[in-house]
């Protein structure tokens, strides 16, 4: 390993200061992230009595000093909710299961310390920025971007074989022999495994797909985003991730779905896959179902080689829930504990993982962090207005969610800046029923952020503006935007 990844890598909080100082809060916020998690190099150093130095934590770090620094009224303006109960949980329960373990409250106290800044204060700081239509909108199309930014380095990879790590920082983070598939290579640039890869360039192209069929976006530099996300897919397929590649697809159905079904429908989808995944887990924790019908479902689907992977996993995760069943409340806690005595399984997935270190208490509050945001979404928002180019951001981000979470059923990593996302969803604040916002003025803010079609008038929003019009006598009024008055309508 070469000396330019632990100089990065320990420069990173500084430039995260100097990145707030030159840009707006929430631009230097989207750029901390995304350029961390895409170029920094994976690299993990000890530190006594803190968490692992690596990228994410630097990434937390930074972004923690630099808002107290230099946007600090933002962070006095939070206010904690309901919603945030979950991640509390997760992040929490590492203390009583080390005390009920026998293994102290400073083990508890340091694993929690751990997930609180790389879990809780991207987190937060979503809470922060993301927790409007503008933010999230940067988000999505900042997201779009880094896609096609990968795309160069990605092609470059498949064609001479993961080697851009190796290259810049002088080590593979990854066995090589894992980056070899159907023939070819599956990229893993800058980041710890080929599959996360594949899962990012899946979601940069899925937020493609939908600003573009929402008309969020028409056009990105002048060129239209249709010739953008062409080359961006194709590269996505070329990762050779059969799994992400699924929940594109995935993704693109409730694209659709939405779109057309009716707004009473709109949230259907998402309802229907957070059940399978909580069915999923019943099944899995109870030991009443192993899985063997969706290995052969598999081997129908994708072939035998990604079926054996399915199974082989699924035959580790056996071994480790039945371990995990022996101390079924809070867990067997940290040190490896979660895995059976001389055994040589694999923990692949981040569920089995949760569920074997923090028992069913933990896996609860990670479950309700990754589901209850999204699946909340359509309390906050009328489901009428989804597919509204101003607001269609929210739902997109809600489905990216509850995808995530269907992946870690079988793998263990996401990106940071997703778990910002989330608790951008979390603390989501819309115009209230009772309020009023000028429509011109919502228009001028989509053309200031670059919006490439202006959102047109609801008859909702026609008809709202009408009243207001009648009641102030048509005149020295500007037109209004009121979200729907009754109840059921109410976002």
């Amino acid at each position: 390993m070469t000396e330019l990844g632990a100089i990065l890598l320990f420069s990173w909080i500084p430039l995260v200061l100097v990145i707030f100082a030159a840009l707006p809060p929430r631009q230097a916020v989207i750029f901390t992230f995304l350029t961390a998690y895409l170029f920094l190099p994976e690299l993990r150093y000890p530190i006594s009595g803190l968490p692992e130095f690596s990228k994410s934590s630097a990434t937390a770090y930074g972004l923690a000093l630099a808002i107290l620094i230099f946007d600090n009224t933002r962070l006095a303006r939070f206010r904690p909710s309901l919603l945030d109960i979950p991640i509390l949980i997760y992040i929490m329960v590492d203390i009583p299961t080390s005390l009920t373990n026998g293994l102290g409250i400073y083990d508890g106290f340091t694993r929690s310390l751990g997930l609180a800044i790389e879990v809780g204060i991207p987190w937060v700081v979503g809470r922060l920025y993301f927790n409007d239509l503008e933010g999230l909108r940067e988000l999505a199309k900042a997201i779009f971007i880094s896609g096609l930014i990968y795309v160069p380095l990605c092609q470059f990879e498949i064609r001479f074989s993961p080697q851009l790590h190796n290259l810049v920082y002088g080590d593979h983070v990854h066995e090589f022999q894992q980056t070899i598939r159907f023939g070819g290579y599956r990229p893993t640039v800058f980041m710890r495994h080929g599959l996360l890869v594949g899962l990012w360039m899946s979601w940069a192209t899925l937020c493609g797909i939908w600003l573009y069929a929402t008309g969020t976006l028409k056009s990105l530099g002048g060129i239209p985003l249709y010739l953008l996300i062409i080359p961006l897919a194709i590269t996505t397929v070329m990762c050779k991730s059969t799994g992400a590649l699924g929940l594109l697809l995935v993704g693109c159905a409730i694209l659709v779905w939405m779109k057309y079904a009716g707004a009473s429908r709109a949230t259907w989808p998402l309802y229907a896959i957070a059940g399978c995944v909580c069915g999923y887990l019943g099944v899995r924790v109870t030991g009443i179902w192993h899985g063997e019908q969706l290995v052969s479902l598999a081997e129908s689907i994708v072939g035998g080689d990604r079926a054996h992977s399915l199974g082989y996993r699924l035959a580790n995760e056996r071994i480790l829930t039945e371990h995990a069943a022996r101390r079924m409340l809070l867990g067997w806690g940290s040190w490896d504990r979660n895995r059976p005595p001389d055994s040589r399984v694999v923990t692949d997935s981040l569920w089995i993982i949760v569920f074997g270190i923090n028992g069913i208490v933990g896996l609860a509050g990670f479950v309700g962090m990754m589901l209850g945001p999204p699946l909340l979404l359509a309390r906050r928002v009328s489901t009428k207005l989804w597919m509204h180019p101003a607001v269609s951001v929210a739902p997109l981000f809600a489905t990216i969610t509850v995808l995530t979470m269907v992946d870690l059923l079988l793998n263990s990593g996401y990106a940071p800046v997703l778990r910002a996302a989330m608790g951008g969803l979390a603390g989501f604040q819309v115009v209230k029923a009772t309020q009023t916002t000028s429509w011109a003025a919502m228009v001028a803010r989509m053309r200031a952020a670059g919006a490439a079609q202006t959102p047109q008038e609801t008859p909702t929003q026609r008809a709202a503006r009408r009243r207001q019009a009648a009641k102030s006598g048509g005149k020295g009024r500007q037109p209004t935007f009121e979200w729907p008055e009754n109840k059921r309508d109410a976002p």
